[in-house]
């Protein structure tokens, strides 16, 4: 286990792999920032948003970097099977998905975050509204209120979500059945996401 995540260096961004008990070590160094990286193991890439898009490079090195969505894009979640990937546009949050069988909308908005909830289905948050969406193209719109949300993220404790202004800044546990969102944490400044 550990954490990827980009950080500024001389330069641009460098992207690291740290494991928990570990130092880090440098994935990539690439010349624009660098939004949501993320390694999909079973393809043994990294994925990542920058300023001309939606980024797959191999970890091993025997290809170039791929743009995979030339656009401008917000939020990047891979599917528990590593078989799908989806991204927003930004600003109008269109939900993106990016697969082997190719790449196409979904009709959901995903402004306010994204994240796999089973390898099929996919959470999004229009920022007020929480919606769920099957990788076939089913929408389940409005699941659970998800006010001020910018981010969302699963775990094996549930669904959580990076809330700001004008909502107290924080994380907050989403719970679709109860169609709740209660605070976990709270933050003195946001904004997150």
């Amino acid at each position: 286990g550990g954490l990827v995540f980009a950080r500024p260096t001389t330069g641009g961004f460098e992207v690291v792999w740290r494991s928990l008990g570990a130092e880090g070590a440098p994935l990539v160094t690439w010349p624009r920032w660098v939004l949501f990286p993320q390694v999909i193991p079973s393809s043994g890439e990294l994925w990542f948003i920058d300023g001309n898009g939606v980024w797959r490079l191999p970890l091993d090195g025997h290809a170039a970097p791929q743009l995979a969505a030339a656009g401008s894009f917000r939020h990047l979640a891979i599917s528990p099977d590593g078989k799908s990937v989806a991204t927003a546009r930004w600003p109008s949050g269109q939900v993106l998905l990016l697969r082997s069988s190719g790449t196409r909308e979904l009709p959901v908005t995903g402004s306010g975050g994204l994240a796999f909830l089973e390898p099929d289905i996919l959470l999004a948050s229009d920022g007020t509204q929480l919606s769920l969406a099957a990788v076939d193209g089913g929408v389940r719109p409005g699941v659970s209120p998800s006010p001020c949300c910018r981010s969302l993220a699963v775990t094996r404790a549930g669904i959580a979500a990076g809330v700001s202004a004008p909502c107290e800044p924080g994380v907050a546990r989403i719970v679709i059945a109860e169609r709740t969102m209660s605070p976990l944490l709270r933050l003195p400044e946001g904004p997150l996401g």
